[in-house]
C-alpha cells in the first residue's frame, strides 16, 4: 500500500461484488476504468454467478490489467465484499454494485476531501436510473446531505449511497468484519454508522453516480429483511455504547419509527389493510409519504403498488 509510482497518487481500490450480473457487470467496470483518477485497481468478487459474469470478467481482465477477479460459492454481498476488501492493496476502499455506473470524474472530485485527514469517508450526489430511463432525478433533492460528525443525522436517515462512498483503508483494518455477514440488506447503513462514531465525513454535491433502480433491487420490496437488519443494527449500537441512547436518544427513537414504517410495509405485502394502515397513519409526523402509504393500503394491494410504482408486471 502507498503511494504509486507514476503519479504519487494513493492507490484507490474500487471492489464490486457480482451475482449473476452479466447484463451490466461491463458497463460497471467500464465506467472505473475510465476514470480521470487513474491511480486504481478494480476488484469483482463473484457470489456463486451462473451467468457469464465470470467470463466478462475474464475477457476485462486480459484487456486491462487493472482488473482482477476473485471468487466465492454463493456467499450474499457482505461476505463477497469483505474477501474483495481482503485482497485489495489501496489505501481507499471505494464501493461500487454491480449494476451501477460512475461519472468518469468521480474519483477525481472525491480524492481531494482527503487532504483533510480528519475526514475518513467521502461519498457524493446520484441520479436514479429507474428502469433503463436516465432520469434527471437527483438523490439529495431527497435526502438532505450532511458533513463533519455525522452520526446523529445518519442514525434518523440514510442519506449516503453505497456506490458513492469512498473510505480511508486504515478505519477498516482491525475490524472484526467490514460488512455484517449476518446482514441482507442493511449491511452498508450499519458500516457508515459505526465509521461515523470515529470520524469524519465529507461530500461532493455532485451527482457522479447513476443508480440503477429495477424493481428488484429496491428495499421496500422486502421489509422483512430490513426489519431484521435494523433491529440488528440499533441493538449492536446500544450494546456496544452504553451512552448511546442518552446523548443520541432522539435520534434512536426516530431509527425505530423507521423500523415500524417497515413493518406497516410489511403489514401491507400480506394484506393486512387495517393493520398496514394503522402503522403508516401512526407515523404521519415521521414522515410525511406515510399518510399517502396509509391511504393507498387501503385502497390497493401491495403487488399493485409494486407494478405502478416501478413498472414491473
Amino acid at each position: 500500500m502507498g503511494l504509486t509510482e507514476k503519479t504519487g497518487n494513493p492507490l484507490v481500490s474500487v471492489v464490486i461484488p457480482a451475482y449473476n450480473a452479466g447484463p451490466f457487470i461491463e458497463e460497471t467496470v467500464g465506467s472505473v476504468l475510465d476514470q480521470t483518477y487513474t491511480d486504481i485497481e478494480v476488484i469483482v468478487c463473484d457470489d456463486g454467478s451462473t451467468d457469464d459474469t465470470v467470463e466478462k470478467i475474464r475477457a476485462m481482465m486480459e484487456k486491462d490489467s487493472r482488473v482482477r477477479l476473485v471468487t466465492q460459492d454463493r456467499g450474499g454481498v457482505s461476505r463477497a465484499r469483505n474477501l474483495a476488501i481482503g485482497s485489495a492493496r489501496g489505501d481507499f476502499i471505494a464501493l461500487l454494485d454491480h449494476d451501477d455506473v460512475w461519472s468518469a470524474t468521480k474519483l477525481e472530485k472525491q480524492m481531494p476531501l482527503f487532504n483533510d485527514e480528519k475526514v475518513g469517508l467521502a461519498y457524493c450526489d446520484a441520479f436514479h436510473w429507474l428502469n433503463g430511463r436516465k432520469d434527471t432525478d437527483r438523490v439529495f433533492a431527497r435526502v438532505k446531505p450532511f458533513r463533519g460528525r455525522v452520526f446523529g443525522q445518519l442514525l434518523e436517515n440514510f442519506f449516503i449511497l453505497c456506490q458513492s462512498a469512498v473510505i480511508r483503508r486504515r478505519l477498516l483494518d482491525g475490524m472484526e468484519y467490514v460488512f455484517d455477514p449476518a446482514m441482507e440488506m442493511c449491511e452498508e447503513y450499519d458500516l457508515f454508522l459505526r465509521l461515523a462514531l470515529v470520524t469524519d465525513f465529507d461530500y461532493v454535491d455532485e451527482p457522479l453516480v447513476r443508480w440503477r433502480i429495477h424493481g428488484s433491487n429496491d428495499t421496500f420490496l422486502r421489509p422483512e429483511l430490513k426489519i431484521v437488519d435494523m433491529n440488528r443494527i440499533i441493538g449492536k449500537l446500544l450494546h456496544s455504547n452504553a451512552d448511546l441512547a442518552g446523548e443520541y436518544g432522539r435520534q434512536v427513537e426516530s431509527f425505530r419509527k423507521s423500523i415500524r414504517y417497515y413493518q406497516a410495509g410489511l403489514y401491507w405485502k400480506d394484506g393486512r389493510k387495517m393493520k398496514a394502515f394503522a402503522g403508516f397513519f401512526s407515523l404521519a409526523g415521521y414522515r410525511i409519504q406515510s399518510i399517502v402509504l396509509a391511504l393507498l393500503s387501503l385502497c390497493i394491494s401491495y403487488d399493485t403498488y409494486v407494478s405502478l410504482r416501478y413498472g414491473r408486471k
